[in-house]
């Protein structure tokens, strides 16, 4: 009987070290899994960093390339606009035409038309 419950005994202590090593193979194989899916989530994370980064980046190109365009308009518009002194200036050249016609009138100045008719 003794050696009946001694080679159960042995059996038995078999066994548990066999369940031992799955167990740890399973420990192991838990491990690497969870192990896998933190590096994957890592990674996930970095590639949407990138992706959120690169959009940022066309956002601000975007922006700047329609600063441009607006400061190019802007600046045709100026250029487009009519003088803001062209009824003041066109006041100031016919009223220094009418002195000069008063001025050709009373003879203070000799008439450019009749010097020329003159002189041929």
């Amino acid at each position: 009987m003794k050696g009946q419950a001694d080679a159960v005994s042995r059996e038995i202590e078999r066994i548990e070290e066999e369940l031992t090593g799955i167990f740890a193979a399973k420990d192991e194989k838990r491990e690497a899994y969870w192990k896998a899916r933190y590096d994957y989530k890592v990674q996930r994370d970095q590639v949407a960093h990138i992706e959120w980064m690169h959009r940022q980046k066309e956002r601000v190109g975007q922006r700047e390339a329609e600063r441009q365009e607006l400061l190019a308009e802007r600046e045709a518009t100026i250029k487009n606009l009519p003088h803001p002194y062209a009824k003041e200036l066109e006041t100031c050249e016919h009223l220094i035409n009418f002195l000069h016609t008063l001025k050709v009138r009373s003879g203070l100045v000799a008439d450019s038309e009749q010097v020329a008719r003159e002189t041929q």
